[in-house]
């Protein structure tokens, strides 16, 4: 039986792969266009001679893998702390998108959303966290107006699971006969984690498909930071244009030189970028957790 464990365990070098260094080398032409462009840099050089061409080439592109690689992990960590805490702390967990979705109607989902936003955000005060809260909120200004179009507007898509509300009964009967949990899935209870580690523990093939979801939106984290950055830069070199300066980047799309209405057009572009981003993240979150409800529920038993 650990051999058959060991044989379908995920490879987690696919993490290390498409969110660390994919997300390191998306970031690249991002450096290019909004920092070595503008000041008129050069690309650093990563080359170290080594007495033979193969050699000094071999090195070259090894250490500047690694940069990109590194790189990778630095974003993943920011952006774990900019983008999945802001959203947790605004939106709420996913396990309870998935709790509000599933109990609720389709014409009532709105109204239960907006209460949980205003729940939380009414809590940042008793859970101590206003400061963090304020360094996270600032870092998102530029995406203000996304936010307020989605409160507004009620495109809360990401919250629509595919679990049923006969499911989640079923799962939290589940987790209150398992002595080792004794929980009930309640709104404001913690019934999520140890679920989640009840099934990465004894459900393999569950953790395989968790594990690809995790993957993707564990990229799609990244590029949402990338792009929400990308619009801070945007944003001040429009300003700069506004007030008089020169237009210090190529413009995206055209030749017909530097306009400010160009620069509203690769904003709106980047904002539009940011938000298939973060929605994206958010789904794939939300089939993640769906993946170990459903897993708890259908493929095992509840004792110890």
């Amino acid at each position: 039986m650990e051999r058959l464990r060991g044989f379908v365990k995920p490879p987690f070098a696919n993490y290390d792969v498409v969110v660390y260094f994919g997300g390191g080398l998306f970031l690249v032409p991002f450096i290019y266009r909004y920092i070595l462009e503008p000041l008129e840099m050069r690309p650093p050089n990563f080359s170290v001679p080594m007495g033979q061409e193969f050699l000094t080439s071999a090195v070259s592109t090894l250490t500047t893998l690694f940069v990109v690689y590194v790189i990778g992990h630095m974003l993943a960590y920011i952006s774990s702390q900019f983008i999945e805490k802001f959203v947790d702390r605004v939106f709420g967990k996913v396990s309870t998108a998935i709790f509000v979705s599933a109990k609720t109607s389709a014409s009532m989902r709105d109204t239960f959303i907006r209460a949980v936003i205003y729940d939380r955000l009414s809590k940042i005060r008793s859970d101590k966290a206003i400061s963090a809260t304020v360094i996270r909120f600032l870092f998102h200004v530029p995406a203000l107006p996304i936010y307020l179009a989605i409160f507004s507007l009620g495109m809360f898509g990401y919250y629509d699971t595919r679990i049923p509300h006969s499911t989640i009964q079923a799962a939290s009967r589940k987790l209150r006969a398992n002595p080792n949990i004794n929980e009930l899935i309640r709104l404001r209870t913690k019934w999520y984690k140890p679920l989640e580690y009840y099934v990465i523990n004894r459900c393999p093939d569950a953790v395989h498909r968790m594990y690809n979801y995790l993957v993707i939106s564990g990229l799609f984290r990244t590029l949402s930071l990338i792009f929400l950055v990308a619009m801070w830069a945007q944003a001040y070199f429009m300003l700069y244009y506004a007030v008089g300066g020169d237009w210090l980047v190529k413009p995206l799309m055209g030749t017909t030189g530097a306009s400010y209405l160009m620069g509203l057009v690769e904003f709106s572009l980047l904002s539009c970028a940011y938000t298939f981003s973060l929605f994206s993240y958010l789904k794939f979150q939300r089939r993640y957790a769906e993946e170990a409800i459903f897993a708890f529920v259908f493929e095992m038993d509840v004792l110890p």
